[in-house]
């Protein structure tokens, strides 16, 4: 069941997996951590914690049976088997999972914080490959303390520790990374969700000095996303963001971007208006509501939004050059009409000398 439950999930089919987790999972509650932890990323607030601890604690159980709960530290990657290994990191992602609820739906719990440190703590204490999920989650937890320095370090060594994970299907075994050490068993690469959670974050710790790179660095994690998923509005609208907002902006990248995700969402708009209407009658027969309102109204709005400010920084720069090159005209105008006389004096001087030369010409013959 938990097999077809992450088979549908693979092909798009979130609601039918869903059902066939919980059913599982009030089948066989102890059997399999997996189940808990889709259900826990499938929901919100204290039912998605209590499905994310659920899953932590099989996990857990598991490093126990193989005597690795209970020790001081976690040891060395060198220290436990590749099963062992894929358990920590899955109990890792686990707590990460954790710390992240208490930053966004259960942020207003009297204890949010302490708890998010905790999970975190567990976290960093069982991570042994590096894993980005760590230092994000850290990041973030930075950037609500009002620690944006450290928030900016965080998330460029969360960059650094993407880059050194490995695809599946992609690296092989024993290959050397660009600085040229072996990447051993290294760590999936995650998905395009956290990747773009990764460069929103990034975004956000531009604004610090120890974060002047972090737009950069943004660019290049959607970029990445851009080619896995190119239907992907919000990677779209983060690039234009991030091509604008980076240390030396790019106008061109940023609106093209932007024109993208507008005209990719009002065209989005344009089929959902005509599926309403052709639905209209159908929903007044039965006495139905009438379902109003674009779905992604509010994301469309900030496109639009940002695009305006590009469009303005566009158009301030070429008014700034047309000053500029206005301005050096006319201190060349001014520069040429005071040495007016003396050219004209030299001019006449010239045209003197070419009357003599000619008048010696004609003398010689």
């Amino acid at each position: 069941m938990d097999a077809l439950a992450e088979l549908l999930i693979g092909l798009g089919e979130g609601e039918r997996a869903q059902a066939l987790l919980e059913r599982s999972a009030k089948l066989a509650p102890e059997s399999g951590s997996s189940k808990w932890l889709y259900l826990g990323q499938m929901s919100e607030g204290w039912q998605a914690l209590q499905h994310f601890s659920k899953g932590a604690e099989l996990l857990k159980a598991e490093l126990a049976a193989r005597g690795r709960i209970g020790m001081e530290g976690a040891g060395t990657e060198e220290e436990v088997d590749d099963e062992t290994y894929a358990i920590m990191n899955q109990v890792v992602s686990a707590q990460c999972s954790i710390a992240e609820l208490y930053l966004t739906d259960l942020c207003y719990e009297d204890d949010a914080e302490s708890r998010c440190r905790a999970a975190l703590d567990e976290a960093m204490r069982m991570d042994l490959g590096g894993s980005p999920e760590v230092t994000q989650a850290l990041a973030n937890l930075r950037l609500s303390q009002q620690k944006g320095e450290e928030a900016a370090e965080l998330m460029l060594e969360t960059v650094r520790r993407l880059k050194a994970c490995q695809q599946e299907d992609a690296d092989e075994a024993g290959e050397e990374d660009e600085e040229g050490r072996e990447e051993g068993r290294g760590l999936p690469l995650p998905n395009v969700m956290f990747r773009v959670q990764t460069a929103k974050l990034l975004l956000e710790c531009q604004a610090y000095k120890k974060g002047k790179k972090c737009a950069k660095k943004a660019i290049k994690v959607l970029e990445a996303c851009k080619c896995e998923d190119d239907e992907n509005m919000e990677v779209w609208y983060l690039l234009g963001v991030a091509y604008f907002t980076q240390k030396n902006p790019d106008l061109a990248m940023a609106k093209a971007h932007l024109l993208y995700a507008q005209g990719a969402m009002r065209k989005l708009q344009q089929q959902q208006q005509q599926q309403q209407q052709q639905q209209q009658q159908k929903i007044r027969g039965e006495g139905g509501e009438e379902e109003e309102g674009f779905e992604y109204e509010d994301h469309l709005r900030l496109v639009e939004e940002q695009l305006a400010m590009v469009v303005d920084a566009e158009e301030n720069g070429i008014k700034k050059c047309e000053e500029e090159a206005a301005a050096m005209e006319e201190e060349d105008g001014g520069s040429s009409s005071s040495s007016s006389g003396s050219s004209d004096d030299s001019s006449g001087d010239e045209d003197e000398e070419e009357e003599e030369e000619e008048g010696e010409d004609t003398m010689e013959n």
